[in-house]
């Protein structure tokens, strides 16, 4: 019975980032309260903001944060111990609130933190103008369990940043996570092939999170394999995607393809692409490509954004690329010719060597 679960990962689900918006007001008095920032207050001086893509929460004190005329370079008004102690509480007071909250039970939302953020570290910030500690950093990662059998595992791409003043005051909040949704799916695991990754010895679970941009709805499982410098996620559902764009010279410029692993096969993808130097001297914008499986650019310099949608999970992920356009240049490309073209990208077949003397 346990092989049979074990060879099932969950799928997170996220909240759709538009309750958050339509609730800001009540998320923002609940945090204020935590906070200590009443109605008296100037809130001008403080920043609070909800990304409509993403759902992440940013909080400043403008008039606190960067703004110590402390002269002593180290200040030992306030240990790390007692700043991790401060976070800690704070992340707690707030999700007690929201649980609390009549609003929050009426429409089941989720806290806007999780329960049990693990510390990653807490390091002093200086200002530099005064070469002096401004304020603390604690920073957090977040924790999911991939079965009722395994450990928790990493979630790669999502924080929560905590500044805390000298005073022990919470001044900064950098929030890139939104919270779950309260669904997880349970999925088939993929298997990995033998020759992925020596053997699959150094393969763990991690859940990958895309950018702010990346509209997500899910928190995905990735195999990932650190072998020296070289890092690879390898998806391990039909939920997780992994891509990229590969490049093919043609005579009037470049084919673009996708190189997509993962998911259920039957994708939708989406193009666009941009030359930086006529959005900046110009002021042309994104352009779309379509959503042709393939796509062919002219020579030159150009930023590509592809976007992929599973249609079967509905899963989607993003990336992005420059692409330096050269078209087909045939040449020899083997470096051990005497006739070598270092700019050549098709292989015409005219490598000469260097013949050996008896």
């Amino acid at each position: 019975m346990a092989e049979d679960i074990i060879e099932k990962i969950r799928v997170y689900e996220l909240i759709d980032p538009q309750k958050l918006i339509d609730n800001e007001g009540i998320i923002k008095q609940i945090f204020f309260k935590q906070i200590k920032v009443t109605n008296g207050d100037d809130l001008k001086i403080h920043s609070f903001k909800i990304s409509p893509l993403s759902g992440w929460i940013s909080y400043s004190n403008n008039a606190k944060l960067f703004q110590t005329d402390q002269v002593n370079p180290f200040p030992q008004l306030i240990t790390a111990k007692k700043i991790i102690d401060i976070a800690e509480t704070f992340f707690r007071a707030v999700s007690d609130s929201y649980r609390k909250n009549e609003v929050f039970k009426k429409l089941k939302l989720p806290s806007v933190f999780p329960d049990d953020p693990k510390l990653i570290s807490t390091t002093p910030v200086f200002q530099s103008k005064i070469r002096a500690v401004d304020h603390w950093l604690c920073q957090f990662e977040f924790l999911l369990r991939p079965s009722i059998h395994e450990q928790k595992s990493r979630v790669i791409g999502t924080f929560i940043d905590v500044r805390v003043s000298l005073q022990g005051d919470i001044i900064g909040i950098n929030s890139q996570w939104r919270p779950l949704s309260g669904k997880t799916i349970e999925t088939e695991r993929k298997k990995i092939a033998d020759n992925n990754s020596s053997n699959n010895k150094n393969l763990t679970i991690v859940y990958l999170v895309g950018d702010e941009n990346v509209p997500n709805s899910f928190v995905s499982p990735f195999y990932f394999s650190h072998e020296g410098e070289n890092a690879k996620f390898i998806p391990a559902s039909d939920f997780s995607l992994s891509l990229g764009i590969g490049q093919i010279p043609n005579d009037k410029g470049t084919t673009l393809v996708p190189l997509i692993d993962g998911g259920s096969g039957n994708y939708k993808f989406s193009w666009a692409a941009w030359e930086p130097d006529k959005i900046y001297e110009k002021g042309e914008g994104i352009k779309s490509m379509g959503s042709d499986v393939t796509i062919n650019i002219p020579t030159g310099v150009f930023n590509v954004v592809l976007q992929a949608r599973d249609l079967k999970t509905n899963a989607i992920t993003q990336t992005e690329s420059m692409v330096f356009s050269t078209g087909k240049i045939s040449g020899c490309m083997n470096p051990k010719a005497v006739n070598f073209n270092p700019l050549a990208n098709f292989e015409d077949g005219s490598c000469v060597f260097q013949q050996k003397t008896v």
